[in-house]
């Protein structure tokens, strides 16, 4: 059984409260935090067992703890013990925000929804890209870092279509690829996701109108998907269809979706 021991916690507070800890406070005294090494969440979905969140954390001392929290009562404690069959510490979960996985997404794709708000149209365009980026990525067997910078993408790729509507009363690509990143930015940030993710996750944003900048199959994935919804979405029939067909679908199972869905677009 896992032993932990109460704590008084400072957070950080963004999009939400106590969005994540920067320092605590022990018998001891208090420790600075300088690094979230990890995070993932558990329970929630059973009775009894109430949604926990877990952060690896280093100290500036370069100490390294596990603190949990729990919503439900708003507690913070520190990790002490281990279970009777070994510890079962961040190491061995496999949906942490800084190793990736859905973990990660999950977070993200929060956030996201939050900060579209009532703005459903948005959020449920985003959710569809996402979904079919993931269909793609596993029909080509895309996993790993590469992997993660799609999904997290694929949520975040019209991130800035509010701020463009905003200042410039238009949500074209030009401007969503202007006002997004630096929205992105603060949101994967604040998630403490690996930083060389962040970077080539903004790219994505910045640039995926700007089809001649495709360098890479995460570009490539990221712009399939946002195509097959977008088809949809803005009623595009027949001829338009093959043209963006033949134009930007370079991989099988992209272009196995498209004609699936329209096969009336394949000439």
């Amino acid at each position: 059984m896992r032993v932990f021991e109460r704590i008084e916690v400072e957070c950080y507070s963004g999009y939400k409260a106590d969005e994540r800890p920067v320092a605590f406070v022990r018998r001891e005294g208090r420790y600075e935090i300088t690094e979230i090494m990890d995070r993932w969440y558990e329970g929630g979905l059973e009775p009894g067992r109430p949604e926990a969140d877990y952060f690896k954390v280093r100290s500036s001392e370069n100490e390294v703890f596990l603190l949990c929290y729990i919503p439900l009562s708003d507690e913070w404690s520190l990790y002490t013990g281990e279970e009777e069959d070994g510890p079962r510490g961040p190491d061995s979960h496999d949906r942490s925000l800084s190793k990736g996985g859905q973990g990660m997404a999950d977070e993200i794709m929060v956030r996201m929804i939050r900060y579209f708000g009532d703005d459903a149209r948005r959020t449920n365009h985003a959710v569809k890209v996402h979904g079919f980026a993931g269909a793609i990525c596993g029909g080509e067997g895309i996993s790993g870092t590469t992997g993660e910078i799609i999904m997290l993408a694929a949520i975040l790729h019209d991130i800035g279509i509010k701020e463009a509507e905003r200042k410039y009363g238009s949500s074209a690509g030009k401007y969503q690829e202007m006002e997004g990143p630096p929205i992105a930015g603060q949101i994967l940030r604040e998630a403490a996701i690996e930083e060389k993710i962040v970077e080539r996750v903004l790219f994505l944003i910045g640039n995926h109108h700007t089809y001649s900048k495709i360098d890479g199959i995460d570009f490539q994935i990221l712009v399939e998907a946002d195509f097959i919804v977008n088809i949809f979405e803005d009623a595009m029939k027949g001829n338009a269809v093959e043209s963006v067909r033949k134009k930007y679908f370079k991989t099988r199972t992209g272009r196995d979706i498209l004609d699936s869905l329209y096969p009336s677009g394949r000439a």
